[in-house]
């Protein structure tokens, strides 16, 4: 996985946030699909008989969440392959591998709305765990 500065990690940010708007639209087709899936096999037991008056909406449907699926799947390779992790679509969570000042690798911490990367955690730890980059860190990196 590429380790970033914090300079590097801020110039990819618009990537990023194209990235994350991608995710997220291919997240609500999937999503509306999902629901309108499940209501048309409440309402149509046998909705996958050719002969049901709904199939072919149902079949619409499933043309529909399949592009969704595809994708997200599509958005989440973008992301890995910029060597950027994504915790959080629907927050805008993403982290950089970073080495801090001791060699420890630990993460970037990033979320949509903020100007600038000012927060970093450890590995094991989450958006919970962050906290604000030392000024001499920021600085150097």
């Amino acid at each position: 996985m590429r380790l970033w500065s914090v300079k590097e990690a801020e110039a990819v940010l618009p990537e990023v946030q194209e990235y994350l708007n991608e995710a997220r639209a291919a997240d609500a087709m999937l999503q509306e699909s999902h629901a309108q899936l499940e209501d048309l096999r409440t309402i149509y037991p046998d909705i996958e008989n050719p002969s049901c008056t709904a199939h072919d909406e149902y079949v619409q449907w499933q043309v529909r969440h399949k592009e969704g699926e595809d994708g997200l799947e599509r958005s989440l390779l973008r992301f890995h392959a910029l060597g950027v992790e994504v915790k959080d679509i629907v927050m805008g969570l993403v982290d950089f591998r970073c080495v801090m000042a001791d060699e420890e690798v630990v993460f970037l911490c990033w979320r949509e709305g903020e100007k600038r990367i000012g927060w970093w955690h450890p590995l094991q730890g989450g958006f919970a765990t962050r906290k604000k980059l030392p000024d001499w860190f920021e600085a150097n990196a």
